[in-house]
């Protein structure tokens, strides 16, 4: 695991400030790596941003709940950087079926901001952004809300499609909060 975030966590610092950053977070706190929700702390190890990145391998995103992953996917990570591996070029396979064959408008670590307003979402695989009620897609990594199904004021939501294919944001029978968002190399 080089990378964790979990939902529910309120702060002053977004997940994504925390990628960007050399620096690393709860490296040596064993319970930061646990995929479940109980520590709220960010975890980021130092192969987050070496050159690691260089080598071979994969990287896998999982999505837990109660400890146990309800999604995943894969990227090739060969020849990538600590930001471009996470795109639709890249994406081997998923849990969901029909993310490499829909359109998308957002598929990006950074996701979607305007710096203005702190309106931000990461992590985000989206597929169609119409107006609250009519945005669709597979997972993000929400800031503070633009809309009403994102929480309202609360930090770090981690929504995914529960289903095996694309989601209706605002239809909370399709849209699951899981606790935790971990980022693993592959060797």
């Amino acid at each position: 695991m080089v990378f964790k975030v979990v939902s529910g966590a309120d702060g002053n610092v977004t997940a994504m400030q925390i990628y960007d950053s050399e620096d690393t977070t709860e490296e040596f706190t064993f319970s930061a790596q646990n995929v479940t929700n109980q520590d709220i702390n960010i975890y980021m190890n130092r192969l987050a941003s070496s050159v690691f990145w260089d080598s071979p391998y994969q990287v896998r995103v999982s999505v837990y709940e109660n400890g146990s992953a309800v999604k995943e996917l894969f990227f090739r990570g060969t020849g990538s950087d600590r930001y471009n591996w996470f795109s639709a070029t890249r994406l081997i396979t998923s849990s969901w079926v029909d993310i490499k064959t829909q359109p998308k408008n957002f598929f990006s670590l950074h996701g979607h901001c305007e710096q203005d307003s702190h309106k931000c979402r990461s992590f985000l695989i989206n597929r169609e952004s119409r107006d609250c009620t009519g945005d669709n897609g597979w997972l993000m990594l929400t800031g503070t809300a633009w809309c009403d199904w994102e929480g309202g004021a609360r930090h770090r939501q981690i929504l995914y499609s529960k289903g095996s294919s694309y989601a209706m944001w605002s239809n909370t029978a399709e849209v699951g909060e899981a606790d935790a968002l971990a980022v693993f190399l592959l060797t």
